[in-house]
C-alpha cells in the first residue's frame, strides 16, 4: 500500500473520532483542527511530491475549473478582516464612543474567530486537494470507494443499534453528535449505491483484467445492498424528514446520471428527468412544511424552542454583510436568555452562513455548490466507464446542499472530512486518463 492510500485511509478512519469530537468544547476542537491540518499539510506534501508527472497533469485539469469557486470565500473572509470604510459591523462605532477612541473597525466582530474559520476553510481545500491527489490513480480511487461505504455503513449501523437499543451516548436527537452521524447515514446512500454500480461494472467488464466473476459479483453486490439498506434504514426510519429528502435527492442524482448515460447520454433527457426531479423536491419540502412563518434558513430545523427563537430574531436583524465568519455562536449568544446561553451556534449551516456573511450568503452557497454539481455530472457523463465516482459526489454534494436547511452539522470536522474526501475522488475521476 502507497503512502498516499495511507494517507487516505487515516482519514477515512479518523471520521468517527471526529463526529464525536465535534461535541468537545471549542477550544478542544480547535486544537483537534490544528493537529489535523498539520497532518493533512505533511500527508498532502507527501502525496504531491510521490505523483507521476502524467497524474500531476490530470489533477490540475480536474481541479483548475473550481479555483475561482474554491477562493471566493477566502476573499471574503480576508475582507471581512481588514478595515473596508462603509462596512464595518455597528458594533465597532457604539465601541468607538463608549472608549472615546478609533478602534480597528472591520466587518467581522471577533477577528480571532473569523481567522480560525479562514484556517478551517483552508483546511477543507488542502482536505480536497489531498484527496484528489490520492485518487488520481484509478486503483487507489476503487478502493477509497470502497472505504468510503464501509465507513459510512458502519456508522449508520452504529445509529441504528443506538436507537434500537434505547442507547443515549449519541446524545439527544436534536443533538450536534446526532446531526453528524445522521448527515453521514444519508452520504452513506450515496456512497454505497456508487460502490454497487462499480462492483456491478467491474462485472460487465469481465473481459478485462482484474473483471469479477460471478461468484465475486454476487458476493460483493450482496454486501453492498446490505449497506445501502442500514444507510436508508438509518435516514429514513429514526431521522425522516427533511434529512430523508436529502438523501433520497442524493440518490436519485445518482441514478439519474447513471440512467442517462448508459442511455446514449441525451441531455434531453437528463434535462427532463432532472427538472420532474426538482418538482418533486419542491413538493417534498412543501409537505413536510416545517416552521412557515420562520425564515427558510430555519424553517426546517429541529431544536429546542429558545435556540429556535433567538436565531429568528437574530436573522431580522443581520446586516447585508453579516457579523464575520465564525461568529455565530457568540452573536446568537446576546439573543439567548440566561438558561440557553451557551448553546452552540445557528442550528443550520444556512443560518451560519447568513449570520456570518449577510442574508443572501446561503443562496449564493447553493449557487456555486449547483455549479459544482453539474461540473461532476457533466465529467460522469462525458466518462466511458467509471462515471459513478464523479456521480458520487454530485450526490453527495445535492444531500449536503439540502442537508445544510436542517442541522449545523457540516460545519463540523467529521462531516466536512468525509465530504471532502468525496468530492476530492469525485473531482480527480471526472476525467479519463486520456482527457485532454
Amino acid at each position: 500500500m502507497t503512502v498516499a492510500s495511507l494517507a487516505v485511509l487515516a482519514l477515512v478512519v479518523c471520521v468517527p473520532l471526529l463526529l464525536v469530537a465535534d461535541a468537545l468544547p471549542s477550544v478542544g476542537e480547535r486544537g483537534l483542527m490544528g493537529a489535523l491540518m498539520l497532518a493533512v499539510g505533511f500527508g498532502l506534501a507527501i502525496i504531491v511530491a510521490a505523483l507521476r508527472p502524467g497524474e500531476t497533469a490530470r489533477l490540475r485539469r480536474a481541479l483548475t475549473p473550481v479555483l475561482p469557486l474554491a477562493l471566493l470565500p477566502v476573499v471574503c473572509i480576508i475582507v471581512q478582516l481588514v478595515p473596508v470604510p462603509g462596512l464595518a459591523h455597528p458594533i465597532w462605532a457604539s465601541a468607538a464612543s463608549a472608549l472615546g477612541a478609533p478602534v480597528h473597525a472591520s466587518i467581522t466582530i471577533d477577528p480571532g474567530a473569523t481567522v480560525v474559520a479562514l484556517c478551517t476553510w483552508l483546511l477543507a481545500l488542502a482536505l480536497v486537494t489531498s484527496s484528489a491527489a490520492a485518487t488520481i490513480n484509478r486503483e487507489r480511487a476503487e478502493w477509497t470507494l470502497a472505504a468510503l461505504a464501509v465507513a459510512t455503513a458502519a456508522l449508520a449501523v452504529v445509529v441504528v443499534s443506538h436507537d434500537l437499543s434505547g442507547a443515549t451516548f449519541l446524545g439527544e436527537l436534536q443533538g450536534q453528535t446526532r446531526a453528524a452521524f445522521d448527515t453521514v447515514s444519508a452520504l452513506g446512500v450515496v456512497t454505497t449505491l456508487a460502490y454497487a454500480d462499480l462492483v456491478f461494472e467491474r462485472y460487465e467488464t469481465r473481459h478485462r483484467r482484474g473483471a469479477l466473476s460471478t461468484i465475486a459479483l454476487i458476493e460483493r453486490l450482496s454486501l453492498a445492498v446490505v449497506a445501502l439498506l442500514a444507510c436508508a434504514f438509518a435516514v429514513g426510519f429514526f431521522r425522516g424528514g427533511v434529512m430523508l429528502v436529502a438523501a433520497v435527492s442524493g440518490a436519485a442524482t445518482f441514478a439519474l446520471v447513471v440512467v442517462v448515460r448508459r442511455m446514449g447520454g441525451s441531455l434531453w433527457l437528463g434535462g427532463g428527468l432532472a427538472a420532474a426531479g426538482f418538482v418533486v423536491l419542491v413538493m417534498s419540502l412543501a409537505a413536510l412544511g416545517g416552521a412557515r412563518d420562520a425564515p427558510l434558513a430555519i424553517r426546517f430545523a429541529e431544536v429546542a424552542h429558545s435556540r429556535f427563537d433567538a436565531t429568528q430574531r437574530l436573522l431580522a436583524d443581520v446586516t447585508a454583510t453579516g457579523s464575520g465568519a465564525g461568529t455565530a455562536a457568540r452573536v446568537l449568544s446576546a439573543y439567548q436568555d440566561g438558561a440557553a446561553r451557551g448553546m452552540p451556534g445557528a442550528p443550520t449551516t444556512a443560518a451560519t452562513l447568513a449570520i456570518e456573511f449577510g442574508p443572501a450568503a446561503p443562496w449564493i452557497a447553493i449557487l456555486m455548490a449547483a455549479m459544482v454539481a453539474a461540473l461532476l455530472i457533466r465529467g460522469a457523463l462525458g466518462r466511458g466507464r467509471d462515471s459513478f465516482y464523479s456521480a458520487a459526489a454530485a450526490g453527495s454534494v445535492v444531500t449536503l446542499a439540502i442537508g445544510a436547511f436542517h442541522d449545523a452539522s457540516l460545519l463540523g470536522l467529521g462531516p466536512m472530512v468525509l465530504a471532502c474526501l468525496v468530492l476530492g475522488l469525485g473531482l480527480a475521476q471526472r476525467l479519463g486518463q486520456h482527457s485532454r
